[in-house]
C-alpha cells in the first residue's frame, strides 16, 4: 500500500488483543488497514441536517403558540355541536377537531355527505365540514385486530422475517403498517394474505436493492462484512438506550457489549458529507460509526447460528447481537428540546 501522501496511525484495539497499523483516507475520516479494511474507533456527533434544523425553528415557534380568538370564542358551542353530533349521527360523524394550519378551522368530520349534514345542525360559518372515512373505534378495533395476528400473545411472531410498527391515520381513514420485510415474505407467513387488499390496511415494505445501494460504492471494499437480517431475538427493550458501533478491520462491533453487529434488513451503509461512515434507515435514523448512538430495540443475541456462524467467520469468535434501527444520540438529544 501506498502510503507517502498519507499519514499512518497506529491504534492498540485492545479488545481485540492485537495491534493494528492503519492510514487515514484522504478526505474521508476513517482509517485502513494494512489489508484495506476500515477502522473507526470513535467520530464527532452527527450534524443537523437543513431538515432538522428547520424542524427544531418551527418548534421554537410553535413552543410560544397562541390559539386564536376564534377557538376561545367558539370553543364551548363547537363542543356542544360534537355532542349532538355524537348522538344524532353515529353512524356517520366520525370526528371532531381543531386545524391549526394553515388557516384555524373547527372541523367536523362525516363519512358521507359532510356539508349537507353539518347544515342540519348548525349555519355558523366558522364551522367546517370534511370527510372521513372511518370513526376512530372502528380502526382502533382493526388496529387491534392485525396485531393480534402480527403478534398473537404480545410478542411478534416471525421477527426473523419482520420487524413491524403502526399507527392510525385518521386523516386517511387506515390503520398504517410499516412491515419491517418484503412483501411476498410478508404474506408468506400464516394468516396474512387475507389482509392483501384490505381497504382499511395501508401496508409499507421493504424494497429489494442492488448492493451498491445499500453500500456505498466508495466504502464496499474496504468493509470485510456488513450483515443484514431480520433475525428474532430472545428480548425486546422498549426503553432507549446508547452505545457505540465501531469499525474494527472492516467489521462492525458494540463497543459496550464486546460482540459483533448484526443490523435489520432495512439498514444502509455510506458516507456524510464530512467523509464519516454512517448507518441510516431513512432521514430520521442516521449515526455515524464511531459516535453515542441511541437505540430502541436490542441489543439482543442472535439465535440463528448460520447468521452467528457468518459474523464469526469473517471477524472473530465473539457474541453476535442485533441491534435495530440506531440512531445519533446528539441529534435525538436535540429533537427532544422541543
Amino acid at each position: 500500500m501506498q502510503t507517502s501522501a498519507k499519514v499512518p496511525l497506529c491504534l492498540s484495539l485492545i479488545t481485540l488483543t492485537l495491534t493494528a497499523c492503519v492510514t487515514k483516507v484522504p478526505g474521508q475520516n476513517y482509517h485502513l488497514s494494512d489489508n484495506g479494511y476500515a477502522t473507526v474507533i470513535s467520530a464527532p456527533h452527527s450534524k443537523l441536517t437543513q431538515q432538522q434544523r428547520e424542524e427544531l425553528e418551527s418548534r421554537k415557534d410553535s413552543s410560544s403558540f397562541k390559539p386564536p380568538a376564534e377557538y376561545y370564542q367558539f370553543k364551548e358551542e363547537a363542543q356542544k355541536l360534537r355532542d349532538i353530533l355524537r348522538e344524532k349521527e353515529p353512524d356517520n360523524f366520525t370526528e371532531f377537531r381543531y386545524e391549526w394550519e394553515p388557516e384555524f378551522r373547527h372541523l367536523f368530520s362525516f363519512k358521507r355527505d359532510p356539508q349537507q349534514t353539518l347544515a342540519r345542525y348548525t349555519s355558523n360559518p366558522i364551522f367546517e365540514s370534511g370527510i372521513q372515512r372511518h370513526m376512530r373505534s372502528f380502526l382502533e378495533a382493526k388496529e387491534k385486530e392485525i396485531w393480534n395476528v402480527l403478534a398473537p400473545d404480545g410478542k411478534v411472531f416471525a421477527l426473523d422475517v419482520i420487524n413491524p410498527s403502526g399507527q392510525i391515520n385518521m386523516m386517511k381513514g387506515v390503520v398504517e403498517i410499516s412491515t419491517g420485510a418484503y412483501e411476498d415474505k410478508f404474506f408468506g407467513l400464516p394468516n396474512l394474505e387475507t389482509y392483501r387488499n384490505d381497504p382499511d390496511i395501508e401496508f409499507t415494505f421493504l424494497e429489494r436493492r442492488p448492493s451498491h445501494e445499500i453500500i456505498d460504492p466508495r466504502i464496499s471494499s474496504h468493509i470485510k462484512l456488513f450483515l443484514r437480517d431480520n433475525t428474532e431475538g430472545e428480548e425486546v427493550v422498549f426503553a432507549s438506550q446508547t452505545g457505540t458501533i465501531q469499525l474494527r478491520n472492516g467489521c462492525f462491533f458494540f463497543k459496550e457489549k464486546g460482540a459483533l453487529i448484526l443490523f435489520p434488513e432495512s439498514s444502509n451503509l455510506g458516507l456524510d458529507q464530512d467523509g464519516y461512515i454512517i448507518i441510516y434507515n431513512g432521514p430520521d435514523y442516521i449515526t455515524r460509526v464511531g459516535e453515542k448512538m441511541r437505540y430502541y430495540t436490542g441489543a439482543v443475541p442472535v439465535v440463528k447460528p448460520d447468521l452467528a456462524d457468518q459474523l464469526q467467520d469473517a471477524c472473530g469468535q465473539y457474541p453476535v447481537v442485533k441491534i435495530n434501527d440506531p440512531k445519533s444520540d446528539y441529534i435525538a438529544q436535540k429533537l427532544d428540546e422541543y
